[in-house]
């Protein structure tokens, strides 16, 4: 992981410095607290930063003034199991581990990540 803290804090100093800085993280989980400290500072710093997260995730972000330039795309709680949206409810499709290959759960992934940052 420091060689992950050295890049986040790479972009930091890009940021201060003016020029443009955009992280783009997809993680298992985000529970490590240094982790998440490094990824506000960036944030603070004026870096752009995206993370889809698979897993539980222990960062907030759009809090003002701390992680309001961080965005999280995650898949727990209601999208553990894929769901489709028909016949005016929800139906269950197919669950994200063994019953579904990496490339459907990344076709899916991506279009949620879509809508989700097409409504906010």
């Amino acid at each position: 992981m420091p060689r992950l803290l050295e890049l986040i804090a790479s972009e930091a100093t890009h940021a201060a410095k003016g020029r443009a800085a955009h992280l783009i993280l997809k993680l298992n989980a985000l529970t490590e607290p240094t982790l998440i400290r490094a990824l506000y500072q960036a944030s603070m710093a004026g870096v752009q930063i995206d993370l889809i997260v698979r897993g539980s995730c222990g960062l907030r972000p759009g809090v003002a003034g701390v992680s309001e330039s961080i965005r999280v795309c995650s898949i727990i709680g209601r999208f553990l199991a894929w769901q489709l949206h028909a016949d005016g409810r929800y139906q269950r499709v197919l669950r994200a581990d063994a019953e579904a290959s990496r490339d459907v759960q990344a076709e899916l992934l991506q279009h949620w990540c879509r809508t989700a940052s097409a409504s906010s």
